[in-house]
């Protein structure tokens, strides 16, 4: 039989009108629409984890209009937004790029703070707001695998590139539009060629009359700086709300108008928060906040706002519309943020750290926090004469835990101090000793830490492995961790490690030896990760060498301060030997604050930089949240010995018992110490 061929079959062709139309519709003149008013058309939300889901809605967020139309106006060539974490900020931004692609199609630059946010930010935010906007979808080029991707989007009419601070990445990308997020955390000058915005305002150059950018963040430089800065240079508008109790509008500022249970529980903090009318007093209940914001309006410097409603004055001339918002008026409630600034509260005072203060105002707050270091007179030597006690050098106070010892190298000898801190869970400390040590056991050859490496065993027997004994008891206790300066003098790190090695040979365990190096960087962690100071034959760290711990050595002296200031005990107060020498009381105020550095204002402040880095030593085991828990058992206090608790001793639940672990000190002192025990 004769095989069937099927005709195949042929789609039909357009019309001429249908083409007509299409090409006509690319042809007209776009519409005239705000980017508020695009974002409540086209945008989704979607927080499966919580929160709120479904369409943008600018009565959520109503401070992100005006700056979100001033990006589209045409009339500023730079907007400018600084506030808490979570008020919008990068919506503002979302929904500009959302307009761009739909609306109003132009190139632009997009910077984060590093190469890994940026990445992060492109998948879980500009990927997901594309995935649910189908307008943005369909104008992504087709048939071009470049077109979608972590570093590039590009749509018809608007390619946008996501960059990151260094210099390679800002040369040679000319747009009219740029996006710098998170602003203070961006370098201020970028490898020597000045700020993120003046880079990205150079890529604006050929497009003169049509150039704008935004810059939002949380504020962290400090006073005068970063975005702080930037807003002060422009139209510095302040969100305002209105009192619904006596109807005058007001700039909220939570530092001045939250209120709360200052000296209870966080849980207390929360349940009693309410703001306080700056002008009449009114009191003002949570319930009211969503109102307040619906009614509330931006407002510049030479404005007021009448109880109607009605803005008076004239808006600051100035090509940056710029905006600062308070937290108090962001999605936070008033009872959690009352609740987060007790805890950081409770924290300082337990810490003397004020890192949590400073999160808390920076990214809660959106306000730059002061330093309570910052303005304070100098500590009085004579002052900390007066605190000394009576108790003396090599005493070791019963409510002592555990000891931790310091060495400073100087070019004729090693400088010790044997220090107790927070032994109590809340580092509180005690100087057990203090002393020098310029020559060996012989008593005639000179100590010469850089030169002679063979010196550095004398610290084995003097501090390593030295012992203390507990006041009113036969028990000696051992230092459970020496750190060492490898700083300073040449020679003096690679000795050192030399001496790790003879320590660990002599049957001391890692752990006993914290070798660290003042860092110079003010914003870095107070103790990040050690880094290993030797390498294998194929260049790998080696996991069994020496470690080096570099420390925030400024972060560090602030909390010092704080605690050399206390008068009373508790946390963090320091005990003074009645026979500590006088010029070892005066290195500890050898130093003052300039900025954020501290800098020397006496010749010798040896003692000063014993007192960090033997706080370094105890933070490497206890960490910062001084869990004693985590002192070796070989180390501590017997659990058994029955000592009156101080004075100052608070009640507190018992700690649970780590499991048990080897005695790293050498099998002689281990004898000796069980035999006591």
């Amino acid at each position: 039989m004769p095989s069937t061929v099927r005709s195949p079959e042929i789609a039909g062709y357009r019309s001429a009108a249908g083409i007509f139309a299409k090409s006509a519709e690319l042809l007209r003149w776009p519409e005239r629409v705000s980017v508020s008013e695009a974002a409540e058309r086209h945008r989704r939300l979607e927080n499966p984890g919580g929160g709120y889901s479904g369409p943008w809605q600018n009565w959520r967020a109503p401070w992100t209009v005006r700056p979100m139309d001033c990006l589209g106006s045409g009339d500023y060539r730079l907007v400018v937004f600084k506030g808490p974490a979570q008020a919008a900020k990068s919506e503002i931004q979302n929904n500009w790029l959302l307009h761009s692609v739909i609306y109003d199609p132009a190139n632009l630059l997009w910077l984060q703070a590093d190469k890994d946010l940026m990445r992060a930010y492109v998948k879980t935010r500009i990927d997901d707001m594309i995935r649910l906007c189908p307008e943005m979808r369909e104008r992504l080029r087709q048939n071009d695998p470049s077109a979608d991707t972590a570093k590039m989007k590009l749509f018809a009419g608007c390619e946008t590139m996501f960059l990151w601070p260094v210099k390679k990445q800002l040369q040679s990308h000319p747009a009219p539009r740029f996006v710098i997020d998170d602003f203070d955390r961006v370098p201020e000058d970028i490898e020597g060629e000045g700020s993120a915005i003046g880079l990205l305002q150079a890529r604006q150059t050929t497009f003169e009359g049509y150039e704008v950018g935004y810059v939002g963040s949380s504020p962290s430089l400090g006073a005068n700086r970063g975005i702080e800065a930037e807003v002060a240079k422009g139209t510095n508008e302040r969100w305002n709300w209105p009192c619904l109790e006596c109807g005058d509008f007001f700039a909220p500022d939570f530092e001045r108008d939250l209120r709360f249970e200052r000296a209870g529980t966080p849980e207390d903090a929360r349940s009693s928060a309410h703001v306080v009318c700056p002008n009449n007093g009114c009191i003002i209940e949570p319930k009211s906040k969503e109102e307040m914001n619906a009614a509330g309006t931006w407002i510049g410097p030479e404005q007021s706002v009448t109880p109607s409603g009605k803005v008076k004055g004239d808006l600051r001339r100035s090509s940056t519309a710029s905006f600062s918002f308070d937290g108090l008026a962001g999605f936070t409630s008033w009872g959690r943020l009352s609740e987060l600034w007790r805890e950081a509260d409770l924290d300082f005072a337990i810490r003397q750290d004020e890192k949590s203060l400073r999160t808390f105002f920076n990214t809660r707050g959106g306000k730059n926090y002061k330093s309570k270091v910052e303005g304070q007179e100098p500590i009085d030597a004579e002052a900390l004469a007066g605190r000394r006690e009576t108790f003396r050098l090599g005493e070791v106070d019963p409510a002592v835990e555990c000891l931790t010892a310091a060495v400073d190298n100087q070019h004729d000898r090693f400088e010790v101090e044997v220090k107790v801190k927070g032994w109590a869970a809340d580092f509180e400390s005690w100087i057990v000793d203090r002393f020098s040590i310029r020559q060996l056991a012989d008593g005639r050859t000179n100590i010469d830490p850089s030169g002679r490496p063979e010196h550095w065993a004398v610290l084995l027997e003097r501090v390593i492995l030295a012992r203390y004994v507990i006041a009113g008891t036969e028990v000696e206790l051992p230092i459970m961790t020496t750190a060492i300066d490898t700083g300073g003098l040449e020679n003096v790190s690679a000795n050192a490690v030399r001496f790790f090695h003879l320590a660990r040979n002599a049957g001391v365990g890692s752990k006993q030896i914290t070798l660290i190096k003042g860092g110079n960087n003010p914003n870095a962690k107070l103790l990040p990760a050690p880094t290993y100071l030797e390498v294998d034959a194929r260049g790998r760290p080696k996991k069994t060498g020496a470690r080096l711990w570099v420390p925030n050595v400024n972060q560090a002296k602030d909390i010092l301060n704080v605690r050399l200031r206390r008068e009373t005990p508790g946390p963090g107060f320091i005990h003074f030997p009645k026979d500590l020498d006088e010029a070892h009381l005066d290195e500890l105020t050898a130093e003052e604050k300039e900025g954020a550095f501290w800098k020397k204002v006496s010749a010798r402040n040896e003692t000063l930089d014993l007192e960090v880095y033997n706080y370094v030593a105890f933070l490497r085991l206890v960490g910062e949240a001084c869990d004693l828990r985590r002192v070796p058992k070989w180390a501590r206090r017997p659990r058994d010995l029955e000592i009156p608790p101080p004075a100052n001793a608070k009640a507190s639940d018992p700690k649970p018992e780590q499991p048990a672990e080897p005695d790293p000190l050498p099998n002689s002192t281990v004898r000796r110490r069980r035999r006591r025990r």
